[in-house]
This record gives structure tokens, sequence and C-alpha cells, in this order.
């Protein structure tokens, strides 16, 4: 089970050398398999090709990850860590008002949903629908970290009385997910989805504001 308190922690480098190493093979393994998902997906990628992007021995790798699905999880979890520890950031230090809002959305779909790895996210909620050994290994991880991001994120935004702006914010996730998902390529795709933002951020924005962490909200008007 992944607690949500462990989705938080940085990846660290402990200290000593042979840890440092092996942290750093954990990393690079992470990384390489993000890659092989965004580029051949979830049932094109296997262990063989993990190997080789990574440039390590297959014994270092079933040292690390014994299964093809134990470096699936490892790697959505660290890609987990990433998208949690940037967004909070970035929510923190927006400007009160619509204008927050909109930056928030834009920096989610350019440095989270339209980019390769998000691609490979995709690929393993899609791979999980129909395969059930995948499906109850990723989904509690899933269903975790949304829960956490909705909570956080929320935590640091408000809206008019009656507004929840957790559920605003997993309205926002959900459509970002949606557009990431029917993004044709090429630059008619492109401005066709940031036509789509551009509408839901003046549909949204008026219900709901950032104020940083700890800090209060601005007074309603």
């Amino acid at each position: 089970v992944v607690l949500m308190s462990d989705l938080l922690k940085p990846i660290e480098i402990p200290q000593g050398r042979q840890q440092e190493k092996s942290a750093e093979a954990r990393l690079r393994i992470c990384e390489a398999t993000l890659r092989c998902l965004a580029e051949r997906g979830y049932h094109g990628t296997s262990t063989t090709q993990i190997v080789a992007q990574a440039g390590i021995s297959r014994g270092a790798m079933q040292h690390h990850f014994p299964t093809k699905q134990d470096v699936i999880v490892a790697t959505a979890s660290h890609l987990i860590r990433q998208v949690i520890a940037s967004s909070e950031r970035k929510a923190r230090h927006l400007k009160a008002g619509p204008e927050g809002f909109r930056a928030f959305v834009e920096y989610l779909w350019r440095r989270l949903f339209d980019t390769p790895q998000y691609s490979a996210v995709l690929e393993l909620i899609i791979a999980a629908r129909t395969d059930e050994a995948l499906r109850a290994r990723l989904a509690p991880l899933l269903d975790q970290t949304n829960a956490l991001i909705d909570e956080r994120l929320g935590a640091l935004a408000h809206g008019p009385e009656g507004e929840d702006p957790a559920l605003m914010l997993a309205m926002t996730r959900l459509m970002l997910r949606g557009l990431a998902l029917e993004l044709a390529p090429g630059p008619q795709g492109r401005a066709r989805a940031q036509a789509i933002l551009d509408r839901w951020i003046r549909l949204v924005s008026p219900h709901l504001n950032f104020h940083g962490e700890g800090g209060d909200p601005p007074a309603q008007p």
C-alpha cells in the first residue's frame, strides 16, 4: 500500500557511495521507463528495452526491480512526486484573482499534461483498464494521488460562497487529462487545445482564486 505521506517525500540521494550509486541507478531506470512508455506504449515496453534505454545490465535491473510491474509502479511514483512538488510550489506563488487561476492552468498544461511523460501516464491508465494485475498495483496509487493533489491544492484556493475549490480543481484536472488524450499532433491540434484552455479558464476563473499557502484569502467583493 502506498501512503500519501510517502508520495510527498523528496527523492533523496542517500549518503555513502554504494547507496548513492543504487539511487542513481533506480532514477536512471525510472527515466528510461518513462521514455519507453511514451514511445512504445505499455504493451510495447519490455524490460529488455528498458535495460537498453537505461544503459545498465539485466542483472542490475532485476536487482532493483524484479518484474515489469515493479518498475512501472516505481516509475509512476517517481513522476507523481515531481508533479505534486512542482504543482504546490507554483500554486503558492500565484497572484490572487482570476490571473492566478489562468497562470496555474497554463503551467499545468505546458509542464505536465502536454509532455511525453504524461503520455506515458496515459498509457498506464489505459492499459490498467484491461490488465487486472497492473490495475491492482496502479489504481490505489493513482486514486490516492488524485485525492492528495485535490486536497493540497484546494487548501491553497478559495471561491465564492457555495463553491468547492477542491471540486473545481478536480474538474480542471480531469479536463486537462481528457485534452491530453484527445490532442491531435501538429500546430492545428495545439491551437485547438489552446482555444479549449482559454474557454475553460474564462468559465472557471470567476469561481476559483489562489491565495498561497498559509495566506489569508483575499476579501470577497
